[in-house]
């Protein structure tokens, strides 16, 4: 569902500097005729033209100087790049999984920032997330513990929080488990599944989860620094003790229907982004501006042609134009209105 919006801001200084010289009577007239070309126009897709994307990242002392740290950042800068090119426009977080000092706010902590698609081009973007992926991700100063369905809860309500009708996207990075709290007898992964669909609405359509860890040896497989590119040793997915390592982000991710890939193999061509499509089409559409409501005029087209058949509402409280059935894919919507 891809956006246009136009308000020609500069027709509004020349109106301003007119009022001057032809009276209330004669701006007023201007005004109005300026408000009547306010248009929104929406092209109604499977593709979503936002996201909201959060990574969040284990940052703890074994990231620092791990050999495979290089190759990591590479993959990471690869697959953020597809992320990139799957939608028109995002809004980008990034977190750790640090409940002991960063506890879910938004990183740098002393500068926080939230990429968008507008920030420069798609070079310079990825040299900015890279730069702050170094910054983020390998940390000495953290807890002990990794937390991050913890951590990524209290970002969700707080520093990020996610927008109305806008996919969300979680990204985990790690080369552990989750070790976050369960205030119910529900099973981890149950219980974060649950709270993170909440924001959401409980539509598993605007949720997509992507873990990226570890993943079992084979009986062919040893561990060296090719299985085990970060922890050599005592990695907590090799661990001998009963129940220690529960697989909690693949289980995330197979449980809200996500993705999974190896932490040291290729993940950023193996996760699949075919998932971000929303497989419903939009119903509601949201005006940026208060209305005129009586001045609201919509027109649905499919290649050019006017489709009048299809029926819609104004809802006041939300100022959304709500279509009894969803335009057909590839449709065009035009809303056009006077402004408040």
């Amino acid at each position: 569902m891809e956006k246009l919006f136009s308000l020609k801001n500069g027709a509004r200084l020349l109106i301003a500097f007119g009022c001057l010289s032809l009276g209330l009577a004669g701006c007023a007239e201007k005004t109005r005729l300026l408000q009547q070309n306010s248009n929104l126009s929406f092209n109604q897709d499977f593709s979503p033209p936002l996201l909201d994307i959060l990574w969040v990242l284990d940052d703890r002392s074994q990231f620092w100087n791990t050999p495979g740290k290089t190759k990591i950042i590479e993959e990471a800068k690869q697959f953020f790049t597809r992320l990139d090119s799957a939608t028109t426009s995002y809004q980008m977080g990034f977190i750790t999984g640090d409940m002991h000092i960063a506890q879910g706010r938004l990183q740098p902590l002393n500068s926080p920032i939230v990429l968008k698609k507008n920030m420069g081009t798609l070079g310079e973007r990825v040299a900015f997330f890279s730069s702050l992926l170094t910054q983020v991700a390998f940390n000495s100063h953290t807890g002990g513990l990794n937390q991050s369905f913890e951590t990524t809860t209290i970002a969700l309500s707080n520093g990020f929080k996610p927008r109305a009708n806008v996919p969300l996207v979680l990204v985990f990075l790690s080369d552990a488990d989750d070790h976050s709290t369960v205030p119910t007898s529900q099973s981890a992964v149950e219980y974060y599944a649950n709270k993170f669909l909440a924001f959401k609405g409980n539509n598993p359509n605007l949720l997509r989860v992507y873990s990226i860890n570890y993943e079992r040896l084979t009986s062919a497989q040893v561990v060296d620094s090719n299985t085990r590119c970060i922890t050599l040793y005592n990695a907590e997915v090799d661990s001998l003790i009963p129940n220690f390592f529960q697989d909690r982000f693949f289980q995330l991710a197979h449980r809200l229907t996500g993705e999974t890939s190896n932490v040291c193999g290729s993940f950023s061509q193996s996760i699949s982004l075919n998932g971000l499509r929303v497989s419903e089409l939009s119903k509601r559409f949201k005006i940026e501006v208060p209305i005129q409501e009586s001045t609201l005029r919509v027109t649905v087209s499919l290649n050019g042609q006017v489709l009048s058949s299809i029926n819609w509402t104004y809802e006041v409280a939300t100022n959304e134009v709500v279509f009894t059935e969803p335009p057909p894919e590839g449709s065009r919507i035009d809303i056009n209105f006077l402004a408040k």
